[in-house]
C-alpha cells in the first residue's frame, strides 16, 4: 500500500497518489540530500516509528480524495465504460439474432446461462481452451458448425446426411450426436443433453473424434 500512494497510474486511489507524489516532489526538491525509503514491517511488531505513523494513519479523520470526487478519475471512467460495454454485449448476446440461432446455450457452475464476459478469459475458455483442438473442437459444437450431416445439409455441402457413427439411417445432427446416438460415450450422469459447461466438457473428452476432421476410429465405424 504504501508503494500504491506513490503511484500516480491507473488504480482506484489515483488521485490520492497524484496528491502524495506532488507534496513529495516539492520536498525532495528544497533539499537533494532528502530521499523516501519504504520499509515493511508488520503492525502487530509495533516497531518505533512505524508503529506511531501506523497509529497516527488509523486515529486521522480526513475525507477520501479531499476537494475532488473519486469519479472524475480517469481509472473509475475507465472502469464505467468497460462496465458499459460488457452490459451492451450480454444484452446483444440475449438475442438469437445476435449470437446465432444454433448456439448451444450452457450454464455456468451457478446454474445460470454462460453470458460473455471479458473477466478470466469468459465462461467458455477457462473450459475449453487448454488445448487448440479441443477448444476447436468445442466451438465447432457449441455454433453448429461443424463436420456433421445438418451442416452439410444448411448449406448444401457434399457428404453424408445421416450418421455415419451408428448406422440406424438417423439425420446427423447435433442434437442426435449429443442426445442419441448410441456409439457415443455418455457421462454417468449426463442428461440426454448437455446442460453444463462441464458436462460437455466431459462428453467431448469421451469421445475424442466427435466434431473433428480426423478419421474415425475404428470402434466408431459402421456401415
Amino acid at each position: 500500500m504504501a508503494r500504491l500512494s506513490v503511484d500516480p497510474s491507473h488504480h482506484p486511489g489515483q488521485f490520492d497518489s497524484h496528491l502524495v507524489c506532488v507534496n513529495l516532489s516539492r520536498w525532495l526538491a528544497d533539499d537533494p540530500r532528502r530521499e523516501v525509503a519504504f520499509v515493511h514491517t508488520r503492525s502487530h511488531l509495533k516497531w518505533g516509528i512505524h508503529h506511531e505513523a501506523h497509529t497516527l494513519a488509523k486515529r486521522a479523520s480526513f475525507p477520501f480524495n479531499p476537494g475532488i470526487p473519486p469519479r472524475v478519475t480517469f481509472n473509475f471512467m475507465r472502469r464505467k465504460a468497460t462496465e458499459a460495454c460488457k452490459d451492451e454485449w450480454q444484452r446483444l448476446f440475449s438475442s438469437a439474432d445476435y449470437r446465432g440461432h444454433h448456439f448451444l446455450r450452457l450454464c455456468d457452475s451457478t446454474d445460470k446461462p454462460a453470458r460473455p464476459s471479458y473477466v478470466g478469459g469468459g465462461p467458455w475458455l477457462p473450459f475449453f481452451g487448454d488445448h487448440p483442438s479441443f477448444c476447436a473442437r468445442a466451438i465447432r459444437c457449441i455454433l453448429g458448425h461443424a463436420p456433421m450431416g445438418e451442416f452439410r445439409a444448411r448449406f448444401n455441402i457434399a457428404g453424408r446426411r445421416d450418421c455415419e457413427y451408428c448406422g440406424t439411417g438417423a439425420n446427423q445432427t447435433r442434437a442426435h450426436l449429443l442426445r442419441q446416438c448410441n456409439m457415443l460415450v455418455r457421462p454417468r450422469r449426463f442428461r440426454m443433453y448437455p446442460y453444463y459447461l462441464g458436462e460437455l466438457y466431459q462428453y467431448l473428452r469421451d469421445n475424442t473424434w466427435l466434431f473433428s476432421f480426423n478419421p474415425l476410429p475404428r470402434e466408431a465405424r459402421r456401415m
